[in-house]
């Protein structure tokens, strides 16, 4: 039997008529996020908080939206992404143009790898929580 993300955490959203499952990351409910940025060099967002929210899987297929952000000022990104055969692995393609690797490390954590090439290249390390 594949893993399912959708069945780990749900949470209400009116708009979509029925659950949808969430995962947060961030100083609020989970690990930091580190990384690398040309400009800054390497960071620390502690204050901010990355969600993860898968709104359909079809086997080891699924897709979502990753939001980041504090209070109002958040970014929407959208992904698809695949389960390894092994029930554990994690790839990620984000609309634009980031991948993302990753492990399900407990029934409720996931650490993400993500870098986006180009110009301003960037590279960090998430780990993403339930909410």
């Amino acid at each position: 039997m594949q893993p399912r993300l959708r069945q780990q955490h749900r949470q209400h959203n009116p708009r979509m008529g029925r659950p949808r499952p969430r995962r947060t990351s961030g100083a609020p409910g989970g690990g930091p996020t580190i990384g690398y940025e040309p400009d800054a060099g390497f960071t620390n967002h502690g204050n901010t908080t990355m969600s993860m929210i898968v709104a359909e899987q079809q086997g080891r297929i699924f897709a979502g939206t990753f939001v980041f952000g504090n209070g109002n000022n958040t970014e929407s990104i959208s992904f698809s992404g695949v389960i390894g055969r092994d029930g554990k692995t994690l790839t990620l393609l984000q609309k634009t143009g980031g991948y993302s690797f990753g492990e399900i490390t407990s029934p409720g954590e996931i650490e993400l790898i993500s870098v986006d090439d180009g110009t301003h290249y960037t590279s960090s390390i998430d780990m993403l929580k339930k909410a």
